[in-house]
């Protein structure tokens, strides 16, 4: 009797959607994001099951992801800014478009070998690509901004097509000094060294890595800066010459702005997402470990993060602790 291949392949691909009520689908629509107009596609909730049993699956077979710090979570961004701290040299990259820029049928050969590593009668790339284009991929075969696959499938591709020939170049570019330190957060690359990043070739040879990953470089958010005369921002951390990182004051009062409107319009009613608000906030205490006393408007913050944490149900032990160890002493008569 002869094996049926694609009785095979169809029962592979059931683990994703046996069992998921309703139909899965996306809502496609535009929308202003952080001054850009942007076209989101919303997962219903059947559409959000099956995204999370093909990212569970994926995680367990994708390799390592060795420069990006983005899967961390909102400690990650920390993590990638003190990646940078003591050095004298810094060489930021923005990637303009990241997820529409991204071709993701250049990652299914890369896929369908990881899976057949584990799986005996794993799909094959073809195979991967049908099925990833009804519930992970747009129609024009890029990463949808929205769905809960798109910033591990952006992950997996830059450590395919991008980190690793940057790594092997910064190895190759450093020469008798000490490597040239890089990371990548989501799209933001970094990267930098005690010693100059070179006036053009260097910095030439990565835009040219860049470019035949397929991504276009943002040039308005280019940055190339000695340390520690000047400062960069790193993921939203301010990195200069010294052992220590800050956010911007810009950052705090966004923040604060988005806590006073959970608490005057209402937890649902403000439109912030309670994930933002609850990974800015433990963004900034993690920043806050290396500091001895809180500022005003750090302490205003916190604050309002334990009503916030307290109308939602989350854990607010964190922000508790800094307050009572780090909020500036009351003088006496005031």
């Amino acid at each position: 009797m002869l094996f049926n291949w694609r009785r095979a392949m169809n029962s592979f691909f059931l683990r994703f959607t046996e069992g998921v009520e309703g139909v899965p689908r996306h809502t496609i629509s535009r929308e202003l994001v952080g001054g850009k107009m942007r076209i989101l596609y919303k997962p219903n909730e059947p559409m959000k099951e099956v995204q999370s049993r093909i990212l569970r699956f994926l995680r367990g077979c994708a390799p390592k992801f060795f420069s990006s710090s983005s899967r961390s979570g909102g400690k990650g961004a920390v993590q990638n800014a003190r990646r940078h701290m003591l050095q004298g040299h810094a060489f930021k990259i923005d990637i303009a478009t990241a997820f529409p820029s991204t071709n993701v049928r250049r990652l299914m050969s890369e896929i369908a070998r990881q899976v057949q590593t584990k799986y005996l009668h794993a799909p094959s790339e073809d195979e991967w690509w049908e099925f990833l284009l009804q519930y992970a991929v747009s129609k024009k075969g890029n990463l949808p901004e929205g769905a809960l696959t798109s910033a591990f499938l952006f992950d997996w591709y830059c450590e395919v097509f991008l980190d690793r020939e940057l790594r092997m170049v910064c190895r190759t570019l450093s020469g008798w000094a000490p490597s040239i330190r890089f990371t990548r957060y989501a799209d933001d690359l970094v990267f930098s060294s005690l010693f100059r990043l070179g006036r053009d070739s260097k910095r030439a040879t990565i835009r040219s890595i860049v470019c035949r990953a397929g991504f276009k470089e943002n040039y308005n958010k280019t940055k190339v800066v000695r340390l520690p005369r000047d400062t960069i921002s790193i993921t939203g951390s301010f990195v200069g010459g010294s052992s220590k990182i800050g956010v911007s004051r810009a950052w705090l009062k966004q923040t604060e702005k988005m806590l006073y409107q959970a608490q005057t319009l209402g937890v649902t009613e403000c439109g912030h997402d309670s994930s933002v608000i609850q990974g800015r906030v433990l963004y900034l205490l993690d920043v806050l470990r290396g500091k001895e006393r809180l500022s005003s408007l750090e302490e205003k913050v916190l604050r309002l993060y334990l009503w916030y944490a307290n109308a939602t149900g989350m854990d607010s032990g964190w922000a508790t602790k800094t307050l009572m160890n780090k909020s500036r002493p009351v003088e006496n008569g005031r």
